[in-house]
């Protein structure tokens, strides 16, 4: 749950999309995968927005 938090809250992470290289999209499709985006959250990640969701859910 904290990661999807981190993803979805906006400034609580940096986020980056990293798009498969060609010879990961190969491997993928070998695997029966289907390529897509990978989204990557990356420090300083900042928790007081997760905490201010927090703390109005409970109130």
């Amino acid at each position: 749950m904290a990661s999807w938090a981190l993803l979805t809250t906006p400034g609580a992470a940096h986020l980056i999309t990293h798009e498969p290289d060609p010879g990961e999209a190969v491997r993928d499709h070998r695997a029966g995968l289907t390529p897509r985006p990978a989204t990557l959250a990356t420090a300083p990640i900042d928790t007081r927005p997760l905490q201010h969701l927090y703390t109005q859910e409970q109130a």
